[in-house]
């Protein structure tokens, strides 16, 4: 069966693009999400860096509908199982566009009660178990580790990735009786070494923008519509390179290599300070407006001051004259 076209996708989301709130899991999500979500879907990560198999993470109705226009040999689905009745249309909707198998995959494929529905199930880590069914040496290998798996950030026409997930092991070690998780994954198969190591090197310094393109490649946006948030020197690199394209770069620091790059500075306690410059810059909005729109969602700005910071290095105007005497220079932080 090697040669066929499989397309593995996850449910229908009322945006595209993200899973839902992670915050109101199963809840109807409003035009826009303060909470975080998954904007990369776990388990096609892992199936797309180790198959050769197209992804669709949190597609929107119309992202589904144009992918079936070229209808794959195979597609599968990735449901949790609160998910089982958009899956089951999802099928319906595939068959009768001429998709000659549909596989299933996930907690929501754990359910025998709607096994019928699917021409195959696979429950857990399923690199393997996949490649056997595309015809492909299952012999177990050492598994890749895609780039950035399960990123988290919000919903916005310019998504705001807040970090990402790097696994050393997959697996459940534990036994508990009421719990399908250790039936469901298995015992804990470890991450190689060298996969981890590559990915720490790929997500510093220059790695950064390597994996900034990719994930501006697979969202199909301009690189005007990127929002970068940094607060290291590692973060520099990938500042330089997307204020180069009219993207949009918060320090959340005082670093001054790092604020004296990015185009605006936040400092709060809070990861959601961020959306106020973004909705300055990208929406437009006045002050007053953005302070009624967190309001509205719950929050209140009870502080909100701009200043301006002059970084000055003072030294002696001329050397000091006794020997062996050293005057080590002033820094002085004016604002």
């Amino acid at each position: 069966m090697p040669g066929r076209r499989v397309l593995l996708t996850s449910p229908l989301q009322p945006i595209g693009g993200c899973s839902p709130d992670v915050y109101s899991w199963n809840k109807t999500p409003g035009a826009v999400r303060l909470f975080l979500s998954f904007l990369s879907h776990p388990g096609l990560c892992f199936l797309g860096a180790n198959l050769p198999v197209e992804t669709l993470e949190y597609p929107s109705r119309q992202d589904f509908e144009r992918a079936l226009e070229t209808p794959p040999d195979v597609l599968g689905i990735s449901f949790h199982i609160n998910e089982s009745e958009i899956a089951l249309t999802m099928a319906q909707q595939a068959r009768a566009r001429g998709v000659k198998e549909v596989w299933a995959g996930n907690y929501g494929a754990y359910n025998p009660e709607i096994a019928w529905a699917f021409d195959r199930v696979f429950t857990g880590w399923s690199e393997h178990a996949v490649a056997q069914a595309l015809g492909l040496d299952a012999t177990p290998r050492e598994i890749v580790h895609p780039e950035l798996y399960g990123v988290l950030g919000t919903s916005f026409k310019a998504p705001v990735i807040l970090s990402g997930t790097l696994y050393t092991s997959r697996g459940c070690p534990w036994t508990c009786n009421f719990c399908q998780t250790p039936d469901f994954y298995g015992k804990p198969a470890p991450i190689p070494l060298a996969e981890i190591e590559r990915i720490v090197r790929a997500t510093a310094g220059y790695g950064k923008v390597a994996v900034l393109d990719n994930l501006v490649a697979q969202h199909v946006a301009g690189p005007d519509h990127v929002i970068y948030t940094g607060d290291g020197s590692s973060d520099i690199h990938v500042m330089l390179h997307i204020n180069a394209r009219d993207g949009l770069t918060i320090a959340v620091s005082e670093t001054r290599n790092v604020s004296q790059i990015a185009k605006r500075t936040v400092l709060s306690t809070s990861a959601l300070a961020v959306l106020a410059p973004i909705l300055e810059e990208v929406a437009g909005w006045e002050r007053y407006r953005i302070r009624s729109f967190f309001e509205a969602n719950g929050m209140l700005i009870q502080e909100w001051e701009r200043v301006r910071t002059d970084w000055l290095t003072l030294r002696p105007a001329a050397e000091p004259q006794a020997e062996g005497l050293e005057v080590a220079p002033k820094v002085a932080k004016v604002s």
